[in-house]
């Protein structure tokens, strides 16, 4: 039989745990290479510029980088995107939170 510290053990264990998820929002819009949205997803191709996702991804400046996987835990408090650079197949762990 648990006890109820048990389960509150079980429970922070569970809001810390990172996971797959579907997709990540983010506060503000970016430009993709396909779109202007605020949900990031596998498949999804984006600028990265000095470790963080640009706002630009143009013809001129294109997209350098592959979504292919999104995590994060329930609590919010790590959010991050595995990448794979479109140039050199080099793999890019790219933290939000």
């Amino acid at each position: 039989m648990n006890s109820i510290f048990d389960s509150l053990i079980d429970l922070d264990k569970s809001l810390k745990q990172t996971m797959p998820l579907a997709a990540i929002w983010l506060n503000k819009p970016v430009q993709l290479n396909d779109k202007r949205t605020v949900r990031i997803e596998a498949g999804d191709r984006l600028r990265v510029e000095k470790n963080a996702i640009s706002d630009v991804c143009l013809p001129e400046k294109p997209a350098t980088h592959e979504v292919l996987g999104c995590y994060g835990n329930i609590a919010n408090t790590v959010l991050y995107f595995d990448l794979k650079n479109l140039e050199t197949n080099e793999l890019l762990t790219l933290k939000i939170k």
